[in-house]
């Protein structure tokens, strides 16, 4: 899956999270729900605080760190846009990091950029194929190496000529426009580009 795909995707199943949590107003400086309550209520408030510029930057994440990593810095090393940042330590450690920033400080944009990479690599299909990638370094400490040479005309053939490609990128864009015509309807761009969030 590529850009749009991704964040088009991602935004939308935020978008309908948003849809179930509805219930109560979102207000920024609504408080976090102690503790000692359940795991729905910080659920309920972490979705209806979720800012979803955080959500769209979680959805791309592991492509921001792997792509140039592994195809650019330490290509004659790795050979592979899909490396550490799409394995389940990856995930899994800034899952645990999100649940402590907010149980120290009731904040959830670590939880929600955690959630926006989890989509990516379900998007992914990481287990179709990329099997060891993600269960890394139980599989092995090696990545798979890949034929990188022609990168990007492979992409723009995949994405002129294979559905699993241009049918979710049209989804995204899908998506994307979709909400963007809300924004610019309700007069709220200025509003969600400040804070990421709309009622």
């Amino acid at each position: 899956m590529l850009l749009f795909g991704h964040v088009g995707i991602t935004l939308g199943a935020g978008l309908a999270l948003k849809k179930v949590y509805a219930g109560q107003p979102v207000q920024a400086s609504e408080a976090s729900p102690p503790l000692g309550q359940g795991l729905a209520a910080h659920l309920s408030y972490i979705v209806k605080q979720m800012d979803l510029r955080i959500l769209m930057l979680g959805a791309m994440l592991p492509d921001i760190i792997d792509k140039p990593l592994g195809q650019v810095i330490l290509k004659s090393t790795f050979m592979n846009g899909r490396i550490f940042a799409h394995t389940l330590v990856f995930l899994i450690t800034l899952s645990l990091l999100g649940v402590w920033l907010y149980r120290r400080r009731g904040s959830g944009w670590l939880i929600v950029l955690a959630f926006g990479s989890a989509l990516h690599m379900l998007e992914d299909s990481l287990w179709n194929g990329f099997l060891r990638t993600l269960l890394w370094p139980i599989r092995g400490i090696r990545f798979e190496r890949l034929e990188l040479d022609n990168y990007v005309g492979s992409l723009w053939d995949e994405f002129l000529h294979a559905p699993a490609v241009y049918v979710p990128e049209w989804i995204g864009i899908a998506v994307i426009v979709g909400l963007s015509i809300f924004l610019i309807r309700r007069k709220e761009v200025r509003s969600f580009i400040r804070n990421g969030l709309f009622v």
